[in-house]
């Protein structure tokens, strides 16, 4: 399996020492150690958190290793007991696994003891059984020595995503970051508000445009720095990008929570572990890549379920309306769905409407609003508004939709 990441020196420094003590670990156990390899460097200009430019060094890295198998027998996950139910994390190599360890109980099936364990570790064997061991029972399967060292290493294999992000949660702000524990409602309100001010960022474009993502930006705004003058930085960034929480975010923060505490999460482990999650009052930031990843989720399935009920409601065929670069008056239209990401020049919102033409027939109007809009259109609200016909587009993904700009509220 492999790991890219972006680190700066700090962090890369963490990292190498990190493999190093863990590839000790796989020599002892006869294993193929890990690989890291620093495939090229560069110096980017960022800001740093009170929006002023700073150059850093970045190094871009590879992180190799193969997953042990010993006996026959290779662990492919990882069960975590938490009060509201079970996490399962999967290693790469693994796929997925079997989805009766969503519900399993605390019992090894090797000795077939139940007692207060924090996890149990899946194995799977070359024939294609899986069972769940305890850590005291691993040793009984891949006749280790040092079973508790196997288990280290593979789970460093098994999220070695997660080992490249932890050394790069190590800055010049923070120092080495704990991993704190805050509010559910609290963390999920902080990603409305980091969503809606500065769009939203998943882990892969982050690493893809050498931006913040949207994880850290929310683990940014509720911790802040130790030393004074970090502090007073972070002050400044929260002010000039108004960083502020409003009615809008703990309302939507509630409508998120309760939508994932009532998932279907069908064959899904992703929803699984989001639903899981939503049961907790309190979360460690170890967790806020599920839990800030709740308001997107949510935001897109409320516009499935509109599309949804549209469809069953047999709209009839879609046209579209007004006249290319010509002004509209007095258009009523339902809001279908409201989306901010970031753009090449800031943060962008896609606003979708649906206007009734006749009883046969509706249009599909779509906004490309500069800045952040998400607090002035609501989802399955009904709007009257002036705006220009920009263009008339057809495609076979999305079908006809009239292109808007210029949107004035009536």
């Amino acid at each position: 399996m492999i790991a890219n990441g972006k680190l700066r020196e700090v962090a890369l420094s963490l990292l190498q020492d990190k493999v190093k003590g863990l590839n000790k670990r796989a020599v002892r156990l006869g294993l193929e150690p890990m690989t890291l390899t620093v495939v090229r460097v560069e110096e980017v200009d960022t800001k740093n958190p009170s929006g002023l430019p700073q150059t850093v060094k970045v190094n871009h890295i590879e992180l190799n290793g193969c997953a042990p198998c010993i006996n026959g027998w290779t662990v492919v996950a990882r069960i975590e007991f938490t009060e509201a139910g079970n996490l399962v994390h999967c290693a790469p190599h693994a796929g997925s696994v079997d989805h009766a360890w969503k519900t399993c109980g605390n019992v090894c099936q090797h000795c077939n003891t139940k007692r207060r364990r924090n996890d149990v570790i899946v194995i799977r064997h070359t024939d294609g059984r899986e069972i769940i061991v305890g850590r005291n029972c691993l040793a009984d399967y891949i006749r280790s020595a040092d079973a508790e060292g196997l288990i280290e290493y593979a789970s460093w294999l098994g999220s070695v995503e997660t080992l490249v992000s932890d050394c790069e949660d190590c800055d010049e702000y923070h120092g080495p970051r704990a991993k704190p524990t805050e509010r559910l409602e609290t963390v999920v309100a902080a990603a409305s508000i980091c969503i809606r001010k500065l769009g939203w960022v998943s882990g892969s474009v982050a690493y893809d445009k050498n931006i913040g993502s949207t994880k850290n930006d929310v683990f940014s705004l509720l911790f802040p720095p130790y030393n004074s003058a970090a502090r007073a930085d972070w002050k400044a960034w929260i002010k000039d990008c108004d960083l502020t929480i409003c009615k809008h975010d703990t309302d939507l923060a509630a409508k998120a929570i309760e939508w994932a505490k009532s998932l279907d999460a069908g064959e899904s482990e992703y929803l699984h572990n989001l639903k899981t999650l939503a049961q907790l009052e309190s979360v460690d930031a170890s967790k806020f890549g599920y839990i800030v990843s709740i308001i997107p989720a949510y935001n897109r399935a409320v516009e499935r379920e509109t599309e949804y009920a549209d469809e069953k409601a047999a709209k009839g065929t879609k046209v579209f309306i007004g006249e290319p670069k010509k002004r509209m008056k007095a258009v009523e239209a339902t809001c279908v769905g409201v989306r901010s990401f970031e753009g090449a020049y800031g943060v962008t919102t896609m606003v979708r409407f649906e206007a009734r033409v006749d009883s046969d027939s509706y249009a599909v109007l779509t906004w490309f609003a500069t800045g952040d809009k998400t607090e002035e259109w609501g989802v399955g609200e009904l709007y009257t508004f002036d705006a220009t016909c920009k263009k008339h587009e057809d495609n076979s993904k999305y079908g006809k939709q009239t292109m808007i700009n210029r949107v004035k509220l009536s």
